[in-house]
């Protein structure tokens, strides 16, 4: 079985009115990224071999 493991990424310069809730997972290839509103959620793929997203 594969877990996937979930991250806040903290946000700086960004209203607390427009702030969503951010996301990421180390996946292989690169990371999920899922973005949260009151309304939906949203998952993309963003490639990064190298993981060097920190």
């Amino acid at each position: 079985m594969v877990t996937v493991v979930w991250e806040e990424v903290k946000q700086e310069g960004i209203s607390w009115i427009a702030k969503r809730w951010l996301y990421r997972a180390k996946v292989p290839g690169g990371w999920l990224v899922r973005t949260q509103t009151s309304d939906s959620d949203f998952i993309v793929f963003l490639p990064d071999p190298e993981h060097k997203w920190e």
